[in-house]
């Protein structure tokens, strides 16, 4: 059985002003309906998008910091992942140096951690990064089939290894710890190529996802229902990348884990117990894919391209990536998923890829949640500015200057209707 390519099944990884006060108004009990069916909790949120406050970013940043600013022109310009500390401190994944940065709470360097390699504490391709109780780092390396265990103060301590059971048919894309002894994974199940037609230059190829549950020797405990994974277009000779293909997710809480497909506003909920205990839905957020937007990206992907190789290769490439009957009717709704320090739920409208560079463009608009689903708030990001983490009234932030260079800002969100001391 061919198996899609790695590059194809992931993408690249990789002032909040209040026009309301408070969650008051966004929690109007109106907002949302909740029926049950056999013990599930299904809440769909029938308020409209644009009824919620709008929170943005201060002007300024409180914190900044760069290569130039920890002393090392090589560090920082392309950024992976960012969690706030316990102490107020933060971490982050520089992918140029592949190590981990942490700092204190003023963006002063307190040590880097990790180098590049296939040993103990190094790391080839990161692509999650979570922090747990007691500030222990977690990291999973797509490449190396692995979670590494990190400490501040520490250095590297330990790695456990994610090994499929059925590597012909699954693939784990992402992980993370769980409650100190546990291990989450994020699982595309491969599935067998569909039949090319004689007239067809390419179809989808999709795969279904999972969401399963490990101790920490590996061993499978329980697996969440499949859901749509990712799809490429499968042509005579190999597998392209598709700008607008959906992107499953999953969010961390302490007691709960959040999935989805990334097709629709849908988002499960998973027990600790790892049964499905609720679904969120927000139907009024689906839109349309239009023939504009979709000419705007493939025109920049060919651009991107051709800095680098001849216009007409660089057309050619991205060919079969922008075929009409390989996208889809509706854009994708959701890209990312972040749980805050009040379980609180940050959903980040979906961007498709941006084919031909390592940086992706972020959205500028996300979505907060309560626990319970209902909606709190709708956020607008500047342009070049990709979310990362949020504590209390602080968002941890990844933008990108004028030189296409990236860096780590922290900046205070207002009408959070919270503040952090």
């Amino acid at each position: 059985m061919r198996r899609p390519s790695l590059r194809c099944l992931a993408p690249l990884c990789l002032a909040l002003v209040g026009c309301a006060g408070g969650e008051g108004p966004a929690r109007a009990a109106n907002a949302i309906e909740v029926t049950d069916s056999a013990g599930v909790r299904l809440t769909t949120i029938v308020a409209a998008p644009e009824a919620m406050p709008t929170w943005r970013l201060e002007a300024q940043p409180r914190v900044t910091v760069t290569g130039a600013t920890i002393g090392d022109s090589t560090a920082l310009s392309l950024v992976g992942p960012a969690r706030w500390l316990g102490d107020g401190g933060f971490v982050a994944l520089d992918l140029d140096n592949q190590q981990l940065v942490v700092f204190d709470s003023a963006g002063t360097l307190r040590r880097a951690m990790g180098r590049t390699g296939a040993g103990p504490g190094e790391m080839r391709s990161i692509v999650t990064m979570a922090v747990q109780r007691g500030d222990t780092i977690t990291t999973y390396d797509q490449s190396l089939l692995r979670l590494s265990f990190w400490h501040p103060a520490s250095g590297y301590v330990r790695q456990v290894g994610v090994i499929d059971a059925d590597p012909d048919r699954l693939f784990t894309w992402q992980a993370w710890s769980w409650q100190d002894s546990l291990i989450v994974t994020l699982e595309l199940g491969i599935t067998p190529p569909p039949p090319l037609a004689a007239d067809q230059s390419a179809v989808r190829w999709q795969t279904r996802a999972s969401v399963a549950l490990r101790d920490v020797q590996g061993r499978t405990l329980a697996r969440s229902p499949e859901f749509d994974g990712m799809y490429s277009a499968l042509t005579p000779k190999s597998d392209a990348r598709l700008p607008y293909s959906n992107l499953p997710f999953v969010a961390l809480a302490a007691n709960a884990v959040h999935f989805g497909s990334g097709v629709d506003f849908t988002i499960g909920q998973l027990s600790p117990a790892f049964t499905v205990a609720s679904h969120v839905r927000w139907p009024a957020q689906r839109e349309p894919l239009t023939a504009a937007e979709v000419e705007s990206v493939r025109v920049e992907s060919v651009r991107l391209l051709a800095e680098r190789v001849p216009l007409e290769r660089a057309q050619s490439a991205f060919r079969e990536s922008f075929l009409p009957e390989l996208l889809p009717a509706f854009r994708p709704s959701i890209g990312r998923v972040l749980v805050d320090d009040r379980e609180r739920l940050w959903v980040e409208r979906f961007e498709p890829l941006r084919l031909g560079s390592p940086l992706q463009t972020p959205s500028t608009r996300w979505t907060v949640l309560a626990p319970d689903g209902s909606p709190v708030a709708s956020v607008q990001l500047p342009p070049y500015t990709r979310l990362e983490d949020v504590r209390a009234d602080r968002a941890l932030v990844v933008q990108r200057d004028s030189s296409d260079l990236e860096y780590l800002a922290v900046y205070r969100l207002e009408g959070t209707g919270v503040r952090m001391p």
